[in-house]
């Protein structure tokens, strides 16, 4: 779940930096990037300045996913602050 939130704030991130920022080692999040774009997910593409680095988006699905769930937070939050006044 981290790593599909991070590459929704940053779409186009490379898999090593999501790495980086997740505190993990590179061969982790490519496992894991991996396993994600198996499940329809994640898209990898090739840097077009590097073939060697893979840059990621989420997929169409994913995002909705991603959308979805933010919505039900706000709302969720929402409901808690108005219990507060």
């Amino acid at each position: 779940a981290e790593l599909l939130r991070l590459v929704a704030r940053r779409p186009e991130v490379s898999v090593s930096v999501a790495a980086a920022e997740l505190g993990v080692v590179p061969n982790t999040a490519s496992t894991l990037v991996s396993k994600l774009a198996c499940a329809g997910l994640l898209e990898r593409t090739p840097d077009s300045a590097d073939r060697r680095v893979s840059r990621l988006r989420l997929t169409e699905s994913a995002q909705q996913v991603m959308d979805t769930t933010a919505a039900t937070r706000r709302a969720v939050l929402a409901d808690l602050l108005d219990e507060l006044d």
